[in-house]
């Protein structure tokens, strides 16, 4: 509550009184005028207050009271001051005396009315003043003389002094005047007779009041009735009502109407008449409390009606309270001042008497809706579908004249009646029409009408018994406002509690529901939504709410809702908008959107997310999904990330968008990518069926032109774009990582699943597409989304590198991007970092991003493959297709390469840096076809020599540099596509293994020289550099470390590792993953293990590491002394004993005795033990063994595998070291056939290299190496016949010994069941 104005630290003086005059002034009509009591209440307070502390002077004071003179609320309010202090000061002290001071020159400069006065100050204090007496004895004389005069003194009047006859003379009189209407002649006679007879003259004037009651000439007797006292009036027909009351009979409603004609002439006052009425105020009000407290028991009790029951309920109800309004008098007269258009008494009426609600009494709400019908017959009858008759009364006078008198004279009146409008249906229908009319012709009264319509009409609505006509008329109204003011409306309908009734049918209607729901199984679902929908017609948001919070908890009630809606109106269907969107709001609130474990979505959410994609994609035409999306938009704004939930189900059902490029292959990924035939082919491939984009064409045209009426299009893909571009950054505190890149993942995700569908659907279209926005300038520049709506250069070339030539009229489509394209160059080079600019031209930079994956890529052979599986009716669109892409690549290819010179500048290092962190990076981790583009654009660079691209210098940078960072900052999504981009690297790599092909078609195109000896060299030092950035990743500890590394090796698997060293040496560092407690990466870890040992076995993998990696020399290897083969010995028992401590202690234990005993044939003990773990292995395999047993087992098998191999290598090395003559040793590479027997080989690092020194001693050398290869050969298939032979016996051994395993079972079961049933009996 704020002062108009604080006059404690204003100095007011000679000089400055003018000025502060003038601004109190002025405040105080600010005040008064903005109908602030209580400012001007404390201004005034404080005013006295100063005068009586002395601190202002009383001539300023007057002089202000005389400025504002003229504002009576202002003196009003002075005088109930001037009462206070009266009434709180000291009654003899010097303060009363200086207030009577006060009041006197108040009252003697004609200040304040001496009538304001006299009723409202105090009698001392009016004393004091001396304006009325001059003393206090004089005051009580002259008060108690007239209480004597007044309450005392009777008029006695003598009853038998009255002649009868001279009443049948006066009731002759009064019928002549009924017939003649000479009320002057009738005058004299009344008066003469009543002094001839000695009649009562009240007695007279009640015979009078009768006649006017039945009479006809009502002008008449109002010149009849005037020649009595107006008192005397008021007393007679107060007596009259009150012996009705007496009586216990209704008030005939003649009397109503002659009470109603007397006040509307001033013959009688509402005061008072009202003061005769029964019952009084009191009793009125406790009576309607005493039965609006029975109305809500009887909802709260009740547990829903059906048709019958409900229609038997609304009657009794309507009964009792009717009766309770038929009983008071003042309602009676009420409905009789409207009905005579004293409409001005019967609204003062109203207002005083709001507590008992009396527009509730039927009669008064007809006669107001009476009222309201004759106001607008002028009007209507202009809009009327149909010519109806005129209603009675004058409607030239009571009508509106104009549109602009339906605020001020009529909106009163309906907000008046209230929600008993429902009483006339016609009534709503009429005023609908109206508003429509209004809202057509641009009124400037809309939001009075919205007012109107969500105070009175709409809860009017809810009091009809399901009429879904007036719903529709009502509609008619509201679909012209937007969202918006809708939302309003409707927030205006739910949340109405000023009436009771309403609030009782909120309730019953709430518990109907429930009945419905607790009754709807599969078989009656039909009958049950039918009675749903039709409680939708009265109360939709309360019916639409107990649904949503229904389904938030059963997810499987979404179909039989969303089928039960398809029988509902329009109207229903925008209000079950606006409870879904507010439903969500506050929800997200009040619950929590994250589950307990922090890394799944709530339930509440998945269930209404799911509603809303069944909801929006079975009624999309019903259903405007604008309000959603902006609620969407403004969520993710406030960082509520989990609402893209919502977006993604909408989109799904809607648009069928819902296509994961992650989870393809490249040549699906490609044919998504393509032209629309290819693509449609592609579309059935991943649908594994017929291309079903048909289906939901009508959805997509739907909220395609929601987006774009509603302007909300671009807004939302920029709103999506910014929040991917700064969430990581936001949530940088988060420990929750993974979950972190999860939240990312799923922002990525929605933002090609709605680019997707701009791209593929809107901006295509023949009429409402690209070409009509950007006419309309709905569509920002490539400048405008980077530098204004910071978004990042790869979202923004995302949504409109299909659509840049006509952005940019300079940027021909035919051909492509060349330095005439001034302005598309000028803004790409204002987004350029500067240290980009000094290796990239801003026209490398524009063709980058500018071109697509189609552009640069022309499947052939997949064109050929789809044609090929066609029919040869459906081959002619595929062929012509085939033709128009193979042109377009060519001619763009070929223009590629002509602008090729001018795109780098700077050293290879630099470029390389620049090209990774600008272009290819960004691209890459965007989308799956983005990265297949970046694998291809590299690819065609390769194939333009000379530019000053160094292919060598940038995989240096993916394969060894940069690989670490890059893989510690993605997210799992944004690894799959890079393991991408390093998948197709690799792949070209592998291809340009084979010599000739390598110097005929590749080395012509390198910008690096060098020889087919060092690209092998290259490739090996490649593979070095991914397994120690793997391996050190893996060893961390680190879960993103370790999890990106495993996806990368997981999607790389079919080109990376090719050397069987790598192979090994990786397998050993994963195995170490397998005990990790982290479910997902033991997973990982277990699946790469698989692939590994599939790759392994498979034979593919080259032994030609040493040579490839030293550059084609073959590395010598040494031959080992007794000391040095026995410290290998040592050192390979060492490892075997690094190994098992792995393992527990039981299998180590096993594993040194099969070492040492390998020789040994096995002891029947032995076999029954390794039978008996054989079996216990079976067991668990069919119980699904944990995976720490399948690592164990996994590590035991590996283990024995290196200790056989290691032993026969040992005996292999102890007969070639016998024969050996000579000390040099220059080993050639083993065949195939020796090296699977020599088994794996060990660390060839540590071995120098030799060459020999001369010819001559190679070719002599050459010849004892042939000697000895023989006798070796020999020598090895002696010892492979040996080992046959022994691995013959061992099988035949095991054989007898499974022959014998039935029977140990079976004692070992019966050993069993013996122990289990001793123990049992003790």
């Amino acid at each position: 509550m704020e002062q108009v104005v604080s006059l404690k630290n204003m100095e007011i003086s000679k000089d400055n009184w003018v000025e502060v005059k003038d601004k109190l002034a002025h405040e105080l009509i600010v005040a008064l005028t903005q109908k602030n009591e209580d400012s001007t209440k404390l201004f005034f307070h404080e005013l006295v207050s100063c005068l009586i502390k002395h601190t202002l002077e009383i001539h300023y004071f007057l002089d202000f009271v005389a400025s504002i003179k003229e504002q009576k609320s202002a003196i009003e309010e002075l005088v109930d001051i001037l009462w206070m202090f009266g009434s709180i000061v000291d009654k003899d002290g010097d303060d009363m005396k200086f207030l009577g001071e006060i009041v006197n020159q108040l009252e003697s400069e004609k200040l304040v009315p001496l009538t304001m006065l006299l009723e409202r100050l105090p009698d001392l204090l009016v004393i004091h003043s001396g304006i009325f007496v001059k003393s206090v004895k004089q005051y009580r004389t002259n008060l108690a003389r007239v209480n004597t005069e007044y309450f005392l003194n009777q008029l006695k009047y003598n009853l038998f002094h009255e002649e009868s006859e001279g009443y049948s003379k006066l009731l002759v009189e009064l019928n002549l005047f009924n017939d003649t209407g000479n009320y002057t002649l009738v005058i004299e006679h009344i008066q003469s007779l009543i002094g001839y007879f000695n009649l009562d003259p009240n007695r007279v004037l009640d015979v009078i009041l009768d006649f006017f009651e039945y009479g006809m000439n009502q002008n008449g007797y109002y010149e009849i009735i005037s020649n009595f006292p107006c008192i005397n009036v008021s007393h007679i027909l107060g007596f009259k009502y009150q012996s009705y009351h007496k009586k216990g009979k209704t008030v005939p409603k003649r009397l109503y109407h002659v009470t109603a004609l007397l006040i509307s002439k001033e013959f009688l006052t509402v005061e008072e008449i009202i003061a005769h009425f029964e019952p009084d105020f009191d009793d009125l009000y406790r009576d309607f409390k005493a039965n609006e407290e029975k109305i809500i028991s009887i909802c709260n009790t009740t547990r829903g009606f059906d048709d019958e029951n409900r229609i038997q309920h609304e009657k009794v109800r309507y009964k009792k309270e009717q009766e309770f309004y038929a009983n008071g008098q003042i309602f009676g007269l009420i409905e009789a001042l409207i009905s005579i258009g004293c409409w001005d008494m019967a609204n003062k009426l109203l207002d005083m008497y709001k507590c008992v609600n009396p527009v509730a009494y039927q009669p008064i709400s007809k006669a107001i809706c009476h009222k309201i019908h004759k106001m607008i017959e002028p009007l209507y009858r202009y809009i009327s579908p149909c010519p109806e008759k005129e209603l009675e009364g004058n409607t030239e006078t009571e009508g509106l004249g104009t549109y602009d008198h339906v605020v001020l004279e009529l909106f009163p009146i309906i907000y008046q009646l209230g929600i008993y409008l429902y009483t006339d249906i016609l009534l709503i229908s009429k005023l609908c029409r109206v508003f429509r009319y209004m809202i057509d012709n641009d009124s400037k009264d809309i939001s009075e009408i919205e007012n109107i319509l969500g105070d009175i009409i709409l809860p009017s609505l809810s009091m009809i018994n399901s009429n879904p006509s007036v719903g529709m008329e009502i509609w008619n109204v509201i679909k012209k406002f937007p969202y918006q003011r809708r939302y309003r409306i409707y927030s205006m309908w739910k949340n109405n509690k000023k009436y009771t009734i309403l609030n009782g049918v909120k309730i019953v209607t709430s518990k109907e529901i429930g009945k419905i729901q607790r009754r709807t199984v599969d078989d009656n679902a039909k009958e049950m939504g039918q009675l749903v929908a039709k409680l939708t017609h009265s109360c939709p948001s309360i019916i639409f709410q107990n649904l949503l919070e229904q389904i938030e908890v059963y997810l499987n009630q979404i179909p039989r809702v969303v089928e039960c809606f398809k029988y509902i109106t329009a109207l229903s269907f925008d209000v079950l908008s606006y409870t879904l969107v507010t439903h969500l709001a506050k929800s997200a609130e009040e619950k929590p959107q994250v589950s307990d474990d922090g890394h799944t979505v709530s339930k509440w959410l998945i269930s209404l997310s799911k509603f809303c994609g069944s909801l929006y994609k079975k009624y999309s035409h019903k259903m405007d999904t604008v309000p959603i999306l902006v609620y969407i938009s403004k969520q993710i704004s406030n960082e509520e990330i989990w609402q893209l939930l919502i977006l993604r189900e909408i989109l799904n059902s809607m648009t069928n968008s819902n296509i994961h490029e992650e989870e393809y292959n490249d040549e699906r990924v490609i044919m998504l990518s393509a032209f629309s035939e290819l693509k449609s082919r592609g579309l059935e491939l991943v649908s594994a069926g017929p291309d079903i984009s048909r289906n939901f064409s009508r959805s997509k045209d739907i909220l395609m032109k929601r987006l774009i009426q509603s302007d909300i299009l671009i807004e939302l893909y920029i709103t999506i774009s910014q929040r991917r571009a700064t969430y990581i950054y936001t949530s940088l505190g988060s420990d929750f990582v993974k979950i972190v890149g999860e939240i990312h993942d799923q922002i990525q995700e929605t933002l090609l699943q709605y680019g997707k569908y701009i791209n593929n659907h809107i901006f295509v279209h023949p009429k409402q597409g690209f070409h009509y926005l950007n006419k309309n300038g709905k569509i920002p520049t490539i400048d405008m989304l980077i530098n204004t709506y910071k978004i990042e250069p790869v979202s923004a070339f995302h949504l409109l590198r299909n659509n840049l030539g006509d952005i940019y009229n300079d940027l021909p489509l035919s051909t492509s991007i060349n330095d005439s394209n001034l302005s598309i160059i000028n803004e790409v080079e204002t987004i350029m970092p500067e240290h980009i600019k000094q290796f990239l031209s801003p026209l490398f930079f524009t063709v980058f991003w500018s071109f697509d994956l189609k552009d640069i890529c022309f499947p052939e052979d997949i064109y050929g493959k789809q044609i090929g599986l066609l029919k040869d009716s459906k081959k002619s669109s595929l062929k012509d297709e085939y033709q128009m892409h193979e042109g377009t690549y060519k001619s763009k290819v070929d223009n590629l390469k002509e602008m090729a010179q001018k795109w780098f500048q700077g050293n290879e290092d630099g470029i390389a840096v620049a090209f990774l962190e600008s272009c290819i990076l960004p691209r890459c981790l965007f989308s799956a076809s983005d990265a297949l583009f970046c694998s291809y654009f590299v690819e065609l660079l390769c194939n333009m020599p000379h530019v000053g691209f160094s292919l060598f210098t940038f995989l240096d940078h993916i394969f060894r540099v940069d690989l670490r960072v890059i893989l510690y900052t993605c997210t799992e999504s944004e690894t799959r596509r890079f393991s991408r981009l390093m998948r197709h690297m690799l792949t070209l790599l592998k291809s340009w293994k084979e010599k000739s092909l390598f110097q005929t078609e590749v080395l012509p195109y390198l910008q690096d020289e060098l020889s087919f000896e060092q690209f092998l060299q290259k490739c090996a030092k490649y593979e070095r550099g991914l397994q120690k950035a793997f391996v050190q990743y893996l060893k961390c500890g680190t879960y993103m470390k370790i999890r990106n590394s495993l996806l990368v090796l997981t999607e790389i698997r079919t080109v990376y590792p090719s050397y069987r060293k790598i192979v090994s040496d990786i397998k050993y560092d994963i195995n170490a993953l397998l005990e990790d407690p982290r479910e997902d990466i033991k997973v990982l870890a277990l699946s790469y293990v698989t692939v590994l040992t599939k790759l392994k076995e498979s034979g593919s993998l080259s032994r030609d590491f040493e040579k490839d990696i030293n550059g084609g020399v073959v590395p010598e290897r040494k031959r080992k002394s007794k000391d040095s083969r026995k410290k290998s010995k040592d050192s390979d028992k060492k490892d075997s004993d690094k190994d098992g401590k792995k393992e527990s202690k039981n299998r180590r234990s096993r594993s040194r005795s099969r070492r040492d005993d390998k020789s040994r044939k096995p002891s029947p003990m032995d076999e029954e033990k390794d039978r008996s773990r054989r079996k216990n292995g079976d067991r668990s395999s069919k119980r699904e063994p944990s995976k720490k047993e399948s690592e164990n087992n996994d590590n035991e098998k590996s283990s024995s595998k290196r200790e056989s191999e290691r032993d026969e290598h040992e005996r292999t090395s102890k007969r070639e070291s016998s024969k050996r003559e000579s000390e040099k040793d220059d080993i050639d590479r083993p065949s195939k056939r020796e090296s699977s027997k020599r088994g794996p080989e060990r660390d060839e690092s540590d071995r120098p290299s030799r060459r020999d020194s001369s010819k001559r001693e190679s070719e002599r050398d050459d010849n004892e190496r042939s000697s000895k290869r023989e006798s070796s050969k020999r020598e090895s298939e002696r010892d492979s016949n040996e080992r046959s032979s022994k691995r013959e016996s061992e099988r035949d051994s095991k054989e007898r010994s499974s022959k014998r395993e039935p029977e140990r079972d079976e004692q070992e079961r019966t050993s069993k069941r013996e122990s289990s049933k001793r123990e049992s009996e003790k």
